[in-house]
């Protein structure tokens, strides 16, 4: 039984992995997050804002639950992270703001400013991805 307890773990810790939220804090990184084929999902947050602290449960929900895009967020209270918070116009939406890379550097925003359930942008991801293709994996392409 202490073998299979262990694999169990092993697994376990494996899984948790996979559904990692990764944290863009550098230019470089998100060039190359962009460069990828796969569709991204970006949240642009603050880390002193009361509604990007309220939504934060829902994005990392949203995270595990989606396994077709590589989901990621940008803290705008690093000089790096409102300078791409401004090259891509999320700032004018409000934060939190949520964008869809599924073309190859155009974000579309789902969310901007208002919050939204994990439901309501499971439905806005659909509209904006569903309809592009997937590779052997799983993950949807850019167009």
């Amino acid at each position: 039984m202490g073998l299979y307890f262990y694999l169990l773990l092993v697994l376990l810790s494996v899984s948790q992995l996979s559904h990692a939220l990764e944290t863009i804090t550098s230019k470089a990184e998100f060039d190359q997050l962009l460069s990828d084929e796969r569709v991204v999902v970006i949240e642009f947050m603050s880390s002193m804002c009361g509604s990007c602290k309220e939504f934060a449960p829902t994005f990392e929900k949203l995270a595990k639950a989606v396994k077709s895009a590589i989901l990621a967020k940008i803290d705008i209270d690093i000089p790096e992270g409102m300078a791409i918070a401004r090259s891509t116009g999320a700032l004018e939406q409000g934060i939190p703001a949520v964008a869809v890379f599924a073309s190859r550097n155009k974000p579309e925003f789902v969310m901007g400013g208002e919050l939204k359930s994990k439901r309501e942008l499971m439905a806005e991801l659909r509209r904006k991805i569903g309809g592009l293709s997937r590779r052997d994996d799983g993950f949807y392409t850019k167009k």
